[in-house]
């Protein structure tokens, strides 16, 4: 008996889809592209895929009614990942729900190297063969590379040796001859000599940057960004690895979202550049442990378990037709060595890109995203670290969270006794970004609504505060009683309903700070682990270097006031971007880099924290926020 079969038709837009009976409205959602905010990946942890079924609405399940509110259960909300269909279904995706285009950042602190590219497009004038020189085809070709040249080839694809006899004659002995590595890969017309191109590829947990170079000129020629369209299965590694070990052919499905992203890049950047896909001969590609395997389609699923180990830690160099990444069909794939199961490529691509390893100053990197990875040291010692900060910090589990994008409330300011609020392209309020979570908890722990504990006042303790009083309220965005003080979830209003997208407030709750406390405790636990570690005190960090678009947009101040990062002068600290994708273009530029890299991953102490009693202790210590200046 064929399985029934419903219509999904979703709002705004009239999007519709036919699904199996039994399936949610998250997978639903998925099916028909689009895509719901889910950083647990469908677990129900969150709330961050609330949608609301104006019809009729089913019972709230168990987990509805845990994680939302009784007025939104009113209001005919539901968890999309929790709702399954039973029958056609009309549903309305609030504007906070849909994942909108968020702000990436491609770019990031810039480093000259040598030219001297693993790729290259040589064109030769092969002396003819003749009695007097009976040389082989290959032979022949691999002498004049290397005298005229001095281009370091020692073999011939077995492909391309194939086709070499015809393939030469045809073009009359003057070929463009591309050479990877000291391979021979593909002979051209040698009207092409000067278009020999490498795409360089950041796949971070959230987000991807692609930059097409120019390996002529060692120029950027154009770049693009995604969100990474994992980001459906879940917002941390470990969601995409249990999808992997869950589902039939997740791991499949992981890599192909991945590898179309990559794709899509790839197409918008020869479009801009004016090129085909074809002239692009190699990819460099860094990001950690989990996203490398699953684009290499290893697997993973002992990455997350004890004691935590990697399929392989060593750079691969693969065919990019094996991978399906569409450039040449000689094109190759390089992806950068890993330093553990945490700690990844991206790691190793921040510290070629912001010289560390070849630096006498202390330096403290942080690239704070779901995983914290954390570097310490310089030239002759390096400290490598990765804390579960959790995703809290790219808006996830966080009760009006969300990414980077318009709408996000990104800055908070404390003005007498007001909270001041800023959003992205100055759009009405959808929900809170990282920073804005940074900023707003900050500002609360300033204005005393917040306490060093994480607790949050009630507006009974802050009598004689009437501006704040009024925005402290209950779970639902109600006022809240004398009565009711303490029971139950507090929030604070920092945009009301008449300011907000949806008409309702837009809130920080008691519950978000305590996921502030979890995120910024894991990472400065780490960095006074790796500190003991090392020997040494904050005040002899010479430079702070902030990587990633959170490190990038954060303020400083605000960070170090919550105890996210050491309190040093301004001076020391500095804001290199997306060094991960810069570190990437230099092993496109530079061939050599490759060796470095390699000996940078091997040289780093990895210090695994899970099993660390001192880190533990550390991190329960680090909960508590610094007691903030007297007003």
């Amino acid at each position: 008996m064929a399985a029934r079969t419903y219509s999904v038709t979703f709002q705004p837009g009239g999007r519709q889809i036919v699904v199996p009976e039994g399936c949610t409205i998250l997978e639903a959602a998925r099916d028909a592209g689009i895509r719901l905010n889910a950083p647990c990946g469908g677990s129900g942890t969150c709330g961050g895929c609330r949608v609301v079924i104006p019809d009729d609405p089913p019972p709230p399940s168990e987990t509805c009614r845990r994680v939302l509110s009784g007025e939104e259960i009113r209001r005919n909300l539901r968890l999309a990942c929790q709702q399954h269909v039973r029958r056609n279904l009309r549903v309305v995706i609030p504007e906070e729900t849909r994942l909108l285009d968020e702000r990436i950042l491609t770019g990031g602190i810039e480093r000259q190297v040598p030219l001297d590219p693993n790729c290259r497009k040589v064109v030769l004038r092969l002396p003819e063969p003749s009695v007097a020189d009976q040389r082989a085809d290959a032979e022949r070709l691999l002498d004049e590379l290397g005298s005229k040249f001095q281009v370091p080839s020692s073999k011939v694809d077995l492909k391309v040796l194939r086709d070499l006899p015809e393939r030469l004659r045809s073009l009359d002995f003057n070929p463009a001859v591309v050479v990877i590595g000291d391979e021979v890969a593909h002979l051209e017309r040698p009207t092409t000599s000067n278009a020999c191109y490498g795409f360089a590829v950041d796949i971070g947990t959230t987000t991807l940057a692609g930059y097409l170079v120019d390996l002529v000129t060692g120029r950027t020629v154009a770049v693009a960004s995604r969100t990474n369209p994992q980001t459906a299965y879940g917002d941390d590694v470990v969601a995409r690895i249990e999808h992997c070990g869950r589902a039939r052919g997740g791991a499949k499905t992981l890599h192909d979202l991945v590898v179309g992203a990559i794709n899509e890049m790839i197409a918008e950047v020869c479009r801009r550049a004016d090129i085909r896909p074809a002239v692009i001969y190699e990819v460099s590609a860094v990001g950690n442990t989990t996203m490398n395997h699953l684009l290499l389609r290893l697997p993973v699923e002992a990455i997350a378990r004890a004691p935590f180990v990697a399929a392989s830690a060593s750079a691969q160099s693969v065919s990019a037709r094996d991978l399906g990444i569409r450039i040449s069909p000689a094109g190759r794939v390089y992806t950068a060595p890993l330093v553990a199961s945490f700690v990844g490529a991206d790691t190793v691509g921040v510290i070629l890109a912001t010289g560390m390893h070849e630096s006498e100053a202390l330096s403290l990197a942080i690239d704070i995203g779901t995983n914290g990875e954390i570097v310490l040291g310089m030239r002759d010692r390096l400290l490598a670290c990765s804390t579960a900060a959790g995703p809290a910090f790219e808006g996830a589990r966080i009760r009006y969270g969300m990414r980077a994008a318009a709408g996000a409330i990104d800055r908070v300011d404390l003005r007498d006794d007001r909270l001041a609020v800023h959003t992205i392209d100055e759009a009405p309020a959808i929900g809170l970004c990282g920073t804005g979570l940074i900023d707003a908890v900050a500002a609360l722990l300033e204005a005393g609504v917040v306490l060093p504990t994480g607790a949050m006042r009630s507006a009974k303790d802050l009598a004689g505060r009437t501006g704040l009083a009024r925005q402290i309220v209950g779970a639902d965005g109600l006022p809240v009683s004398i009565e009711r003080n303490g029971q139950g979830d507090l929030g604070f209003i920092l945009a009301d309903g008449a300011s907000a997208a949806s008409g309702h407030p837009v809130l920080l709750m008691q519950r978000d700070v305590r996921e502030v406390q979890l995120a910024k405790g894991a990472i400065a636990a780490g960095i006074a682990t790796l500190l003991e570690e090392y020997g040494a005190r904050p005040d002899d960090i010479e430079q702070v270097l902030l990587a990633g678009a959170f490190g990038n947009f954060i303020r400083p101040e605000r960070a170090a006031a919550l105890g996210l990062i050491p309190d040093l002068p301004p001076d020391r600290i500095r804001f290199v971007g997306n060094a991960a994708g810069t570190g990437a273009r230099m092993l496109l530029l530079n061939r050599a880099l490759r060796d470095v890299a390699e000996d940078v991953a091997r040289g780093i102490e990895h210090v695994e924290l899970s099993c660390r009693a001192d880190f533990q202790q550390r991190f329960a210590d680090a909960m508590f926020f610094p007691e903030p200046p007297a007003r």
